[in-house]
């Protein structure tokens, strides 16, 4: 499977100016192309304009990502790299989001496992590295809880106690659980941290 992880900078993708032509066409919504031929790509991108409520962002972008590849987006503050990257994860994620240009075309492999950690400010802030991408995994969170507490509701080891402990395992174990650590490195090593600096 490819994997490809955003990481939000602060210019790859400049802001195109508005033209009335683009600014007539604009839809609400991802559009995604039934059959294109992506040439091995695990992202493809063509002519997208990307929108915030009425203003243009960026116009005309057509962008490939092959597998394995690492890309950084950077630019001013609001010239619509976090849109971008949010529309290519709801594409990814079989949704909709992200206000693009009727015609373009937003193609994102089905074997792509793709990964989003939002651009947040982080001055003066107590959690290491680690915290912040372990805070963003959800299913992980929900399964981690549900099994902390059945084992804390285990005492007597009754019928009832321990099929909800064996539900609680199986989930944290569907979550990824038990390969929770060589996630983490992973995604971490992919935006070009060292182990040391994980914590």
């Amino acid at each position: 499977a490819a994997h490809f992880i955003m990481a939000m900078g602060s210019a790859a993708f400049s802001p195109a100016a508005p033209h009335p032509a683009a600014a007539a066409t604009r839809a609400r919504s991802v559009h995604m192309a039934a059959a294109v031929d992506t040439g091995g790509a695990a992202i493809v991108v063509k002519g997208v304009d990307v929108w915030a409520g009425d203003s243009p962002l960026i116009l005309d972008v057509n962008w490939s990502v092959m597998p394995n590849e690492r890309w950084a987006i950077h630019g001013t503050n609001g010239c619509g790299k976090s849109t971008l990257l949010r529309a290519i994860s709801a594409a990814a994620n079989g949704g909709g989001g992200g206000r693009l240009a009727d015609g373009g075309q937003l193609v994102v492999s089905s074997s792509l496992r793709l990964g989003m950690l939002e651009q947040t400010a982080v001055s003066g802030a107590d959690t290491t590295v680690r915290e912040e991408v372990v805070s963003r995994m959800e299913r992980y969170q929900a399964a981690k809880a549900a099994l902390d507490s059945a084992v804390e509701s285990c005492v007597l080891g009754t019928d009832e106690e321990l099929e909800c402990l064996e539900a609680a395992q199986s989930e944290y174990a569907a979550a990824g659980g038990y390969e929770i650590e060589a996630r983490i490195s992973k995604v971490l090593q992919g935006l070009g941290f060292e182990t040391e600096e994980f914590d």
